[in-house]
């Protein structure tokens, strides 16, 4: 005898990418993402993870609504090391489950990573970054990168998305952060 499932949440990007039950190619939205806003509570993790001595780097929640891309909240990519973009497959899952069930509309919109100094990464930092990124295909032209650092002692966000070139000649997008 099965139980009737009252509710069961839509598949995330964790549960294609970890599950492998579709492929990892999708649409994107016809819109390309040109602006990136953080909630308060979002702000206020980025500024604590920046508080930590070293770089940390983690996901994004969110929601996309046309060419704006909403980021509810900020979390680790595994719970157990700093290693810069580590995911635990579980771990990560077990967020979109949980986000999923508070609003079936959060999905992992994105990577972030926190540069601790006193200022953001210049262009070729943030290229070298994005590259290692994308390689290990956390970026996309939907999801993209934030950056977060200090810059005068003010939170300095920048938002990375890829354009339409690939490979050594890519073209990165800079989305206005509100």
């Amino acid at each position: 005898m099965s139980l009737p499932l009252a509710y069961v949440p839509p598949l995330t990007r964790a549960h294609l990418r970890f599950l492998n039950v579709l492929p990892l190619a999708q649409a994107s939205d016809v819109t390309d993402l040109q602006q990136l806003e953080l909630s308060p509570s979002a702000q206020r993790t980025l500024r604590r993870f920046l508080t930590v001595p070293g770089i940390r780097t983690g996901l994004l929640f969110g929601t996309r609504q046309g060419d704006l891309l909403r980021v509810h909240a900020v979390t680790l990519g595994s719970p157990d090391t700093i290693a810069p973009f580590a995911l635990q497959p579980a771990y990560v899952l077990g967020l979109a489950d949980a986000f999923g069930h508070l609003d079936a509309t959060l999905d992992w919109v994105g990577h972030w990573i926190t540069v601790p100094e006193d200022q953001c990464p210049d262009q070729a930092a943030r290229l070298a970054w994005f590259k290692r990124a994308e390689a290990l295909h956390l970026v996309t032209r939907d999801c993209p990168l934030l950056l977060a650092g200090w810059v005068e002692g003010q939170l300095q966000l920048c938002a990375l998305r890829a354009g339409d070139t690939r490979g050594d000649n890519c073209e990165l997008v800079v989305l206005e952060s509100r």
